[in-house]
């Protein structure tokens, strides 16, 4: 028997204990504590210490890359990347990404040419880069999308017919896979987050790797300013370096990847699971020969199937005390700075009608570490209720509006 929703009047499911969206796993104080207090007595806090190192070091093994450069954040690491790669021009994006994906292109100097993603698995359409391509064209960015890599065979072909540069924001990605390989050594190079919501959170931080020893030599020198060994400063560095501090969460959390990487798929199975027989919720696509890490679980609400839209679905889940997230509406390419770069010719924008109606639909569900079975279920559970009494939600949520 459905009970009464909370937005209708009944008691809400979790609104002693909300489900957060993001809850990361961290390990103990105490099994972080020993090489704490070695790093507080050496005085060596950044400058790439030997926290640094190993991370670096224990990263590429994990990923099967050569090398691997740590770096201060996601955002830093595709800076950089493009700046070692000397790019200069226009870059083929998606709209429907994290706006950091966008602002790293502008910061080095391109310009942002927004192409459209396919309808199910969210990612870069190929089609859609192609029909952009110009003599101004030097790089191809495709992004890993809630942890679902891109079709990267297609835009291996395309870059290479096309003399173009392919790199990834792999921001979602530590741990994903696409045809048996872990990301992190696709195309030119790769961008990493370690930030505090990503699978492996180090606080602050991200990484570049590559199998290009050269550019990674390239990257090691512009994180640090832009310095030789000489400390001349031959180009245009930062400070991008990888704290100690960050460095030695990295390396504890590293440890446990594949255990968090376990349990986020089984949460993500719970879920397709539960909701697999309720209309007008579909899942990302993943493509056969990929698979998720599930940095995020999202889902299109149809509402002339559902009975109710994304934002409607989202109060009601709100009401019940289930934090979700609208990731990423509006698409980029809707933002003032960016319609602004547009308007003056410093950006460009293709046909985006998927990008558009997705971000009108998307929902992202709460994928943590204590997502234990009945939150699951419980979170299952009001989506279906909303569904069967989508009309009387839709009376009451327009109710309120009339009387905000």
């Amino acid at each position: 028997m459905s009970k009464t929703l909370a937005v209708l009047g009944g008691r809400s499911r979790f609104g002693s204990e909300p489900v957060r969206f993001v809850k990361p796993r961290l390990p103990s104080y105490e099994s972080l504590r020993p090489e704490l207090q070695a790093m507080l007595e050496s005085g060596v806090l950044t400058n790439v210490g030997p926290h640094c190192l190993g991370f670096e070091k224990e990263l590429a093994e994990y990923l099967g890359v050569s090398q691997a450069r740590a770096v201060g954040s996601g955002t830093v690491a595709l800076q950089l990347l493009i700046q070692a790669l000397d790019l200069e021009g226009e870059v083929i994006l998606p709209s429907f990404t994290f706006i950091a994906t966008a602002q790293a292109a502008v910061w080095s100097g391109l310009t942002p040419v927004f192409a459209d993603i396919h309808p199910e698995t969210f990612t870069l359409d190929p089609r859609s880069v192609a029909s952009l391509i110009t003599p101004n064209t030097c790089a191809i960015l495709g992004v890993c999308m809630f942890g679902n890599p891109c079709d990267i065979v297609a835009l291996q072909e395309l870059a290479s017919q096309k003399g173009l540069a392919l790199i990834f924001d792999t921001a979602h990605g530590i741990g994903s896979l696409y045809k048996g390989k872990r990301l992190g050594g696709f195309g030119r190079g790769e961008a990493l987050s370690f930030h505090a919501t990503k699978i492996l959170p180090a606080g602050e931080g991200g990484a570049v790797c590559s199998e290009d020893a050269a550019l990674l030599d390239r990257v090691f020198k512009l994180r640090n300013f832009g310095r030789e060994p000489t400390e001349e400063s031959l180009r245009l560095g930062m400070n991008g370096k990888m704290t100690e501090f960050a460095a030695l969460l990295g390396r504890k959390q590293l440890k446990g990847l594949d255990q968090t990487l376990r349990f986020r798929r089984a949460v993500a199975q719970s879920y397709r699971e539960g909701l697999g027989g309720v209309p007008g919720i579909v899942f990302q696509k993943i493509e056969q020969g990929a698979q998720s890490n599930y940095q995020n679980l999202a889902v299109r609400v149809f509402p002339e199937k559902y009975g109710l839209d994304r934002d409607q679905l989202f109060n009601v889940l709100e009401a019940e005390g289930v934090e979700s997230k609208k990731y990423f509406s509006p698409p980029i390419h809707e933002l003032v700075y960016f319609q602004t770069l547009a308007q003056k010719g410093q950006a460009r924008i293709g046909d985006l009608r998927e990008s558009l109606a997705l971000s009108g639909q998307i929902l992202n569900l709460p994928v943590h570490s204590e997502m234990a079975a009945e939150k699951i279920d419980g979170i299952c559970e009001i989506i279906a209720e909303a569904h069967q009494q989508s009309k009387q939600v839709i009376q009451r949520l327009g109710q309120e509006v009339l009387h905000a």
